[in-house]
């Protein structure tokens, strides 16, 4: 807990230093949820007549204009988010990226948590945003599929679901995997997705193999890794420095965007001692 003791001290200390929710998001990419908690748990007012406004910082001008700026082509029609926050500023407004490429690609509110289809839990491509009742049926179209024999690959072919949410039908409606043609994923992703269990609120919980430690673990080949670290990889695309830790507060979730490693957690040590707030 000390690593996300340091996140809520750093935000207290910038938005007593009158610091804007923006500003906050900005430098140290924390939720506008977490900022507004922050706020609350420590009886920090707003600052004297200047009411909690993003406006000045929104930017581009239109939904479509602000979901461009405020995000990256990733390849494999992915689509990645630029900035920590997650979030997209327009018209003097803001939302989720999810929630505004879910408008962008279907021309209506979304209903419930937006996720992406892909499997991938950074992309926010529009035209893998779905709400909940795409996702009920999406789920009732993946265990059609599954009680039919198809493999994970030929689901994920044929429907563009990802392989934890092929895993997680499954193992909701019970259904068994064919006789004589064990699971057998291709690649690390495909081992951490099997038991990886979507908690609905942003948060994955592991389901999985545990070591004597004890630590959560993915099995792979020959080879084990902690899921921590494998989820990480699969966050930032590189190899985590030292321990990865979790940073969203939970201490059981191992959701790739919510690792930290050693670097991650000395940057927001430094950017804390700048502000000359506690030290850990």
């Amino acid at each position: 807990m000390p690593d996300t003791l340091d996140l809520r001290a750093l935000i207290a200390a910038m938005l007593r230093a009158g610091a804007t929710y923006a500003q906050v998001c900005a430098e140290l990419g924390a939720s506008l949820n977490l900022i507004a908690t922050v706020r609350r748990e420590h009886s920090i007012p707003v600052a004297e007549g200047r009411p909690f406004s993003l406006g000045k910082h929104a930017g581009p001008r239109g939904m479509a204009d602000g979901f461009a700026a405020g995000t990256t082509d990733a390849g494999n029609g992915h689509v990645r988010c630029s900035n920590a926050s997650r979030f997209v500023y327009y018209d003097n407004t803001h939302d989720t990226a999810r929630r505004v490429a879910f408008r962008l690609a279907h021309g209506r509110e979304p209903v419930g948590l937006v996720t992406a289809s892909c499997g991938e839990p950074w992309c926010v491509a529009p035209g893998h945003a779905e709400d909940r009742p795409m996702r009920g049926q999406l789920r009732l179209r993946i265990a059609a599929m599954l009680r039919a024999g198809a493999t994970y690959a030929q689901v994920r072919a044929e429907l563009g679901a990802g392989s934890s949410t092929v895993a997680s039908v499954r193992r909701e409606y019970s259904i068994p995997v064919v006789a004589g043609r064990a699971f057998a994923p291709r690649t690390m992703a495909e081992a951490y997705a099997r038991h990886a269990e979507d908690t609905g609120d942003g948060h994955v919980r592991w389901t999985g193999p545990w070591n004597q430690v004890p630590t959560p673990v993915v099995n792979f080949g020959r080879g084990q890794d902690t899921v921590r670290r494998v989820a990480f990889r699969l966050a930032y695309g590189r190899e985590p420095v030292g321990p990865v830790t979790s940073g969203c507060g939970e201490p059981w979730c191992v959701a790739p965007g919510h690792g930290e490693d050693r670097p991650m957690r000395e940057q927001l040590r430094a950017q804390l001692e700048a502000i000359g707030g506690p030290r850990a």
